[in-house]
């Protein structure tokens, strides 16, 4: 596997910078190309919206278009409408209660005096009628004059950078009724329609855009309550939408003026009346009443989308789209607050500053396979992202240029890594090949890694060393897993596994058995350290400190709470490989290991015992609150063992403190029997006792006879005849009773006990409820 190692991480880090600042020169050295790229994204997002989040159905907008088709030349007999039919529409539509007209033309002189001064009467009349009127737009200051047509709105910034309005053309002052708007545009650099100029700027003045206009006189938003910043928004002060209380509503703009269009649909989007049908309507009262029942309180835009009208353009999703659309689009925006945004400058920085950086921590830290794998899932979750911000917020960010970075970031890395690995192969194939046929068939993935690194400090044949033994176990834990579900067993071990397996390895040690929930642990084999039994001991207390917090975990999951004993002695063994060329194990031979599991053997919960050996390398640090003789059976003699609470020099860790455990004596007498066990197995007949006290962890019983310290046993209560599930626990003392010979009182420490039996002693003993 291609890797990422120490060696190659300063090329990673330079090649993905150089992919970063590549990718940002591409956008601003070829615009015209990776702009493109980002405007057609942004396309697909409108189409992908249309289809997967369109409007609901009974969202009805507050705009209508009125249109002047081929089918309204047929049935108006001419195939050039004059202004007595543009005079006979606006009544009509006036009569029909529409809240606005927005006439998509520019009436730019008279013509007929008669038909144009009843155009003008009826514009008059109607009230609410708006035309058109066009700019070249340009960068910069401007000479030409709005007069008092334009609006002085209040400005905090600099609005040089709004497009600048000359050669303006006017609809005639005579028939300007409420008021005029710009119609000009600017399509984007592959030639669709994305963005509109909300304002322009002629002389001193804005002259504001027609949907703007229609807008504000539909908010009633007078011009006094305008306030432009220029590169952030246009805020309408106390806009009061239909069934709606008053509000500021903030149109965002770049510098250039330029509102997004956010387009909600197609052309057929919003209703459509023939403007024949609207012509004819007076002819009939009862027609003309149906028909103000349909339109009253819409805005209603104007204009020719007969064939061979030119004003026709691509727009997002449409090739051919009819301009006068885009005014519907504008207004219903403006009026339902729903707009869409680029992001800024600085959070553009940011996202792309975030990118950059996960790129660069896969590209130190990963494989080559997961690096590849996590790129996808990189470029996949930007893509993600950017197309969850459009689609629910509203926010446009740039898809194109990140995903140019993730995609020359990772060609470049992965060249990088197959190179590095070619030349790593080259230099030390056959010496790896053969250390990794040796040990990779150990359980220790560490210790091989470690071999690696340093192959020289193995021997793979057999050899004498001294080598200290940490044997842990659970105290019943075999009990436990016939009171619990499978799989709560298989949980509760493998956290406990996980935990203490970490701390070997933090302390240098191998593990070299998992024996179901006890460890077998190396310190010294297959590598030396140094100081082997002072970090056997510190990994010891580690361990004891960390079950602790284990055993909080446990209980506030309701579980039963763990209790581990700790065995350590040290040793000269035999180390090496043992086994087949189809199976072989790095394993440890001699009378300490088995001293070791022999130490474990009679620890109680808590407990960390070791042996003489290891307690003369370790007595100038270590911490003993009780030394003890033990005999064990094969092992002639006895042996001194030592109970271990904490250790100085280069660790200092001292066990935690334990919680006091008060003996209470019952009120009534428990029956107990007592049995010796063997191997885990019952042995021997049972001793009749009694209970003389009784803790959370600990009971003290009158016995009919001795027995030996740290003999294992099994508890059996009986109360009234019935006998309650067996317990398990240890000896840890015998204090003959002088007044009646042959019985003693003895104290055990409880290894396991049941639900049930807890509840039954916590009553006894009259702890329930505490």
């Amino acid at each position: 596997m291609i890797t990422a190692d120490n060696r190659s991480r300063p090329a990673s880090i330079v090649l993905v910078g150089v992919a970063f600042a590549v990718s940002l020169a591409a956008f601003h050295l070829l615009p015209s190309v990776f702009e493109i790229w980002n405007y057609r994204t942004v396309d697909h997002l409108y189409e992908l919206r249309s289809r997967w989040f369109p409007p609901p159905a009974d969202r009805r907008t507050a705009v209508v278009h009125v249109d002047l088709t081929n089918s309204s030349v047929a049935a108006l007999g001419t195939r050039y409408l004059n202004r007595l039919h543009f005079a006979r529409t606006i009544e009509n539509l006036s009569r029909m209660k529409v809240k606005s007209q927005l006439w998509d033309f520019i009436f730019a002189q008279p013509r007929y005096p008669a038909r144009d001064r009843e155009m003008i009467r009826m514009t008059r009349n109607a009230g609410h009628v708006y035309f058109g009127a066009a700019f070249r737009l340009i960068e910069g200051r401007t000479a030409a004059t709005a007069g008092d047509r334009g609006w002085a709105l209040q400005v905090e910034g600099d609005p040089a950078g709004i497009w600048g309005g000359s050669d303006p053309l006017f609809t005639f002052d005579a028939l300007t009724a409420r008021g005029t708007g710009s119609i000009s545009i600017r399509f984007d650099r592959d030639g669709v329609l994305r963005r509109i100029p909300l304002l322009v700027r002629v002389g001193e003045r804005f002259f504001p855009s027609l949907p703007l206009v229609v807008a504000c006189d539909y908010l009633d938003v007078s011009p006094d309550r305008i306030l432009v910043r220029p590169g952030d928004a246009v805020y309408l002060e106390g806009a009061h939408p239909p069934s709606s209380e008053p509000r500021t509503l903030r149109l965002p703009i770049d510098d250039r003026g330029n509102l997004l269009i956010n387009y909600i649909g197609g052309w057929e989007r919003f209703d459509h009346y023939n403007i024949a049908d609207i012509y004819f309507a007076s002819d009939d009262r009862f027609e003309l009443e149906m028909w103000a029942e349909e339109l009253k309180g819409k805005i209603a835009v104007v204009s020719d989308v007969s064939t061979g009208a030119a004003d026709i353009g691509p727009v997002p999703g449409d090739p051919a789209f009819p301009l006068s659309g885009v005014h519907a689009q504008v207004i219903d925006s403006i009026i339902n607050d729903s707009f869409l945004e680029e992001i800024s400058g600085l959070q553009t920085v940011l996202v792309e500053g975030a990118v950059f950086f996960i790129v660069l921590a896969f590209a130190i830290y990963a494989p080559a396979i997961p690096f590849s794998f996590a790129m996808v899932a990189v470029a996949a979750g930007y893509l993600g992202v950017a197309a969850g911000a459009f689609l629910h917020a509203g926010l446009i960010v740039n898809a194109i240029r990140p995903l140019m970075f993730v995609l020359l970031a990772t060609i470049s890395i992965l060249v990088l890594r197959y190179v590095n690995e070619e030349k790593a192969k080259m230099e030390g194939l056959r010496q790896r090949d053969l250390i990794r046929a040796t040990f990779g068939r150990y359980l220790s993935s560490e210790v091989v890694e470690e071999i690696l690194d340093a192959p020289e400090g193995l021997k793979l044949q057999g050899e004498v060393r001294e080598v200290t033994f940490l044997v842990s176990d659970l105290r019943g834990f075999t009990a436990l897993t016939g009171e619990l579900p499978p799989q709560t067993v298989i949980e509760i071990l493998n956290r406990y596994l996980a935990a203490m397996v970490d701390i070997v390895s933090r302390f240098g040690g191998t593990v070299s058995e998992l024996q179901g929930d006890g460890l077998l642990v190396y310190f010294g084999a297959p590598m030396l350290r140094g100081k082997e039994s002072e970090r056997a001991v510190a990994c010891a207390l580690t361990m004891q400190n960390a079950l602790a917090q284990i055993n909080r975990k446990q209980r506030a999951r309701h579980l039963p709470e763990l209790d581990m004993g700790i065995g350590i002695e040290t040793g000269e063994v035999v180390v090496g490989n043992i086994g087949s060329e189809q199976r072989a194990k790095y394993t440890a031979v001699g009378s300490p290991v088995n001293t070791a599991f022999r130490i474990e053997s009679i620890t109680v919960g808590g407990q960390i015992l070791i042996g003489e050996n290891t307690y003369e390398k370790v007595a100038r640090v270590v911490s003993v609150s009780r030394q003890m003789d033990v005999e064990f059976k094969g092992i002639i003699g006895s042996l001194r063992l030592y109970e271990v609470d904490g250790i100085a020099g280069d660790w200092k860790v001292n066990l935690s403190p334990v919680e006091p455990d008060p003996l209470c004596q019952p009120p009534r007498p428990v029956t107990v029997r007592v049995q010796k066990l063997d191997a885990k197995k019952v042995s021997g007949p049972p001793l009749d006792a009694s209970l003389i006290a009784g803790g959370r962890h600990r009971l003290e019983l009158d016995l009919a006879e001795e027995i030996e310290t740290n003999s294992q046993v099994r508890i059996r209560l009986t109360e009234a005849g019935v006998e309650i599930p067996d317990a398990y626990g240890t000896v840890v003392g015998v204090t003959p009773d002088e007044a009646r010979p042959g019985r003693s009182r003895t104290l055990l420490r409880i290894t396991w006990i049941p639900e049930e039996t807890r509840r039954f002693l916590d009553r006894a003993c009259g702890f329930a409820g505490q």
